[in-house]
């Protein structure tokens, strides 16, 4: 297994202030790299009939974006960096949708769900197996 240094909020919320490499973070869903993912995801949650969604991870809001313009799923996130939560609530106009939270920390999944989405974030955090077994 390969050292990974430790994971801290401040780095995040650097890089999310900064807005990401050429400003990706600040970017519509439809145009963001991750959006063919995104559309998996959507896809699959459409075919398992999600009620609602817990996004582990939910950076600044991308993903949510596109789940409230195309759908009426119930969503909640949670991201480590209260930069991102800033930007993910800025962008959806959603407080009550987002908060800050930690994937390892069982508090962060006291909501009801049916469903967990968690994309690009697992190899950024040195527990995730433990984030896995919350």
């Amino acid at each position: 297994m390969m050292d990974r240094p430790p994971q801290i909020p401040a780095t995040y919320d650097a890089m999310y202030r900064a807005g990401g490499h050429d400003g990706v973070y600040e970017l519509p869903y439809r145009h963001s790299r991750y959006y063919p993912l995104f559309r998996q995801v959507f896809a699959e949650l459409q075919r398992r009939k999600a009620r609602s969604v817990l996004e582990v991870g939910c950076g600044v809001g991308t993903f949510a974006s596109m789940l409230f313009d195309k759908s009426g799923i119930e969503y909640w996130g949670f991201d480590f960096s209260p930069v991102a939560v800033a930007k993910a609530i800025e962008r959806t106009r959603r407080n009550d949708a987002f908060t800050v939270g930690d994937a390892t920390d069982p508090g962060s999944y006291s909501r009801e769900y049916s469903t967990i989405v968690c994309t690009e974030v697992l190899e950024h955090i040195v527990a995730d197996r433990r984030a896995v077994a919350t």
